[in-house]
Protein backbone atom coordinates (compact mmCIF):
# COMPACT_ATOMS: atom_id res chain seq x y z
CA UNK A 1 0.00 0.00 0.00
CA UNK A 2 1.52 3.45 -0.72
CA UNK A 3 1.15 6.60 0.96
CA UNK A 4 -1.37 7.63 -1.52
CA UNK A 5 -3.97 5.26 -0.73
CA UNK A 6 -3.28 5.86 2.52
CA UNK A 7 -4.31 9.55 1.96
CA UNK A 8 -7.06 8.16 -0.45
CA UNK A 9 -8.67 5.96 2.52
CA UNK A 10 -8.29 8.39 5.11
CA UNK A 11 -10.19 10.70 2.99
CA UNK A 12 -12.93 8.54 1.74
CA UNK A 13 -13.41 7.12 5.61
CA UNK A 14 -13.79 11.18 6.08
CA UNK A 15 -16.17 11.29 3.50
CA UNK A 16 -18.51 7.83 4.55
CA UNK A 17 -18.28 9.88 8.26
CA UNK A 18 -19.84 13.26 6.87
CA UNK A 19 -22.78 10.84 5.14
CA UNK A 20 -23.19 8.75 8.15
CA UNK A 21 -23.41 11.85 10.38
CA UNK A 22 -20.35 11.02 12.45
CA UNK A 23 -19.03 14.50 12.30
CA UNK A 24 -16.10 13.70 15.00
CA UNK A 25 -15.17 11.16 12.43
CA UNK A 26 -15.42 12.99 9.43
CA UNK A 27 -12.93 15.71 11.33
CA UNK A 28 -10.70 13.45 12.60
CA UNK A 29 -10.12 11.23 8.87
CA UNK A 30 -10.01 15.07 7.30
CA UNK A 31 -7.66 16.09 9.65
CA UNK A 32 -5.28 12.35 9.13
CA UNK A 33 -5.28 13.04 5.36
CA UNK A 34 -4.51 16.70 5.62
CA UNK A 35 -1.37 16.12 7.28
CA UNK A 36 0.04 12.97 5.68
CA UNK A 37 -0.51 15.40 2.74
CA UNK A 38 1.73 17.83 3.98
CA UNK A 39 4.03 15.27 4.88
CA UNK A 40 4.46 14.10 1.63
CA UNK A 41 4.91 17.47 0.51
CA UNK A 42 8.15 17.66 2.79
CA UNK A 43 10.94 16.93 0.23
CA UNK A 44 13.58 15.29 2.42
CA UNK A 45 16.98 14.53 1.43
CA UNK A 46 18.92 12.61 3.22
CA UNK A 47 21.94 9.91 3.45
CA UNK A 48 23.16 6.84 5.16
CA UNK A 49 25.90 6.97 8.02
CA UNK A 50 27.50 3.51 9.24
CA UNK A 51 27.23 3.62 13.04
CA UNK A 52 28.15 -0.12 13.91
CA UNK A 53 29.31 -2.73 11.36
CA UNK A 54 29.48 -6.69 12.06
CA UNK A 55 31.48 -8.73 9.22
CA UNK A 56 29.60 -8.35 6.19
CA UNK A 57 26.42 -6.55 8.26
CA UNK A 58 26.04 -3.07 9.50
CA UNK A 59 23.65 -0.99 11.50
CA UNK A 60 23.21 2.90 9.25
CA UNK A 61 21.32 5.66 10.74
CA UNK A 62 19.44 8.39 8.67
CA UNK A 63 20.83 11.99 8.35
CA UNK A 64 17.86 13.39 9.20
CA UNK A 65 15.64 11.66 11.77
CA UNK A 66 18.80 9.61 13.18
CA UNK A 67 16.63 6.38 12.62
CA UNK A 68 18.70 3.01 12.43
CA UNK A 69 18.62 0.39 9.94
CA UNK A 70 20.19 -3.06 9.43
CA UNK A 71 22.20 -3.48 5.86
CA UNK A 72 24.33 -5.41 4.38
CA UNK A 73 25.76 -5.35 0.18
CA UNK A 74 22.68 -6.87 -0.52
CA UNK A 75 20.06 -5.24 1.23
CA UNK A 76 21.83 -1.51 0.41
CA UNK A 77 20.14 -1.00 -2.84
CA UNK A 78 16.82 -1.45 -0.90
CA UNK A 79 16.90 1.29 1.26
CA UNK A 80 16.03 4.16 -0.96
CA UNK A 81 14.39 5.98 1.24
CA UNK A 82 14.28 6.07 5.31
CA UNK A 83 11.15 3.89 6.59
CA UNK A 84 10.86 6.63 9.51
CA UNK A 85 10.89 9.92 7.67
CA UNK A 86 10.90 8.95 4.38
CA UNK A 87 14.02 10.87 3.47
CA UNK A 88 15.66 10.47 0.29
CA UNK A 89 18.66 8.26 0.27
CA UNK A 90 19.41 8.00 -3.67
CA UNK A 91 22.31 9.48 -5.04
CA UNK A 92 24.11 9.96 -1.42
CA UNK A 93 27.09 8.59 -0.03
CA UNK A 94 27.07 6.74 3.19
Amino acid sequence: MTINEVIDGFKNNAEYSRRSGDLQGYLHFRQLAKWLEELVAIKRKGHWKVVVEYGDNWISECSECKDTVWMNEHSKKEWNFCPNCGADMRGTKE
